[in-house]
């Protein structure tokens, strides 16, 4: 005799037979389970056993996959996802933006809660006291950083299926650039008698970095193989940095790393002006090995470190503190100035388009507008 509606049947061998729904097939066709005993009522009983364990496995796997599709958990997973393809420095600094600023404000939330409100409320929190020792806001530029890294890891969980709340594009932060130093031309003669009447070859680095235009990495990574005076050519393909060590078991917080370029449009081959082989010819040292700056292969002359170098030049110059990246400033607006092509300029800069040379970089002088305003035709009726 058969219960129907129930799934409970009397076997044939005497035997109680009936069967629960445990879990769907990913089309949506149901999987059985099936329960055996020697009367209907124990079968009853232990179907019932079974779909309440049924019920608690569905709500520990929702309970997983919301935990899956929390923030930090993507975040993690994304981070992992792009390390191969990305430098060291670039993890780093994805790394500290996740850990100090983006994680403890966003972790905790499910993807899909996540709204456009709250990464705008995000924003504008960092910007006005956003810094970590409490000391004011953060620039609109590091705070745009964290805003891509948020749209990054959202794009990442889409593909992932997991359902996104928010678009980060709907997000308009305007970041305003600040005003950029360059020398003016007495502070850069006065550079340039200084540096020539205490010839060093730290000093020779800095009106390389002047008359040249190399970021403080790249001349603190210049060996002597790269420099090729019979081309009349230096040959740019590696950059020096110092990142935060996260390693587990590392004494050293951070350390001094040497990689290739930020871009392939950074590793170039620049001119040498005529000017400065002399000066280069006359401190070769004899192993292509040795770092430009030291003239040792075994030691260098780290970024932090040159920079404070160039800040005690400048004091005994006589021109004020500016940031080591005046000098790339300045030897861009002086190539405008000489009336350089902006696309041999760019090659030279090391930048992947004209674009970022002109938005970024060059900066016009007063002196070239009132030469540019002067060179307009005189109407007829002024004459």
């Amino acid at each position: 005799m058969s219960r129907r509606g129930e799934n409970i049947y009397k076997r044939k061998d005497g035997r109680w037979e009936g069967r629960y729904i445990k879990g769907y097939e990913d089309s949506g066709k149901a999987i059985y389970g099936y329960i055996y005993a020697k009367n209907y009522g124990e079968v009853k009983l232990k179907i019932a056993e079974k779909k309440v364990e049924v019920e608690e496995q569905k709500k520990l796997r929702r309970e997983r996959k919301r935990e899956e599709d929390k923030f930090y958990t993507v975040a993690a997973q994304w981070y992992a996802f792009i390390y191969v393809n990305n430098k060291k420095s670039t993890m780093v600094k994805y790394q500290n933006l996740l850990q100090n600023h983006i994680l403890p404000f966003l972790g905790n939330y499910h993807i899909d809660e996540i709204q456009t409100s709250q990464l705008e409320e995000f924003a504008m929190f960092k910007i006005r006291c956003g810094r970590i020792d409490g000391s004011g806001g953060l620039s609109a530029k590091t705070v745009k950083n964290m805003l891509t890294v948020i749209g990054e890891i959202l794009q990442y969980a889409g593909r992932k299926n997991i359902t996104v709340g928010c678009c980060i594009q709907d997000i308009r932060l305007k970041v305003s650039e600040k005003k950029l130093q360059i020398l003016n031309h007495q502070e850069q003669d006065r550079l340039g008698r200084y540096l020539l009447e205490n010839e060093n070859p730290k000093n020779i680095g800095i009106l390389i970095s002047l008359y040249m235009g190399l970021r403080i990495g790249e001349i603190c990574a210049l060996k002597w193989k790269g420099i090729r005076l019979e081309e009349h050519m230096i040959r740019i393909h590696a950059t020096m940095q110092r990142v935060q060590n996260f390693s587990d078991g590392e004494e050293r917080k951070t350390n001094v790393i040497i990689t290739p370029p930020k871009s392939e449009a950074a590793v170039r081959d620049i001119p040498i002006p005529n000017f400065l082989l002399p000066i280069l010819k006359r401190h070769k040292p004899q192993s292509e090995e040795a770092f430009l700056l030291t003239g040792k292969s075994r030691s260098f002359y780290e970024p932090r470190s040159f920079q404070y170098y160039f800040k005690r030049v400048l004091e005994n110059a006589g021109i004020p503190e500016m940031n080591f990246h005046v000098l790339r400033h300045t030897f861009a607006t002086r190539c405008i100035e000489a009336g350089f092509d902006m696309k041999s300029l760019s090659e030279i800069l090391g930048h992947s388009t004209v674009n970022i040379t002109l938005n970024r970089y060059v900066h016009i002088s007063m002196e070239m507008k009132q030469q540019n305003m002067g060179k307009m035709a005189v109407p007829e009726f002024f004459s």
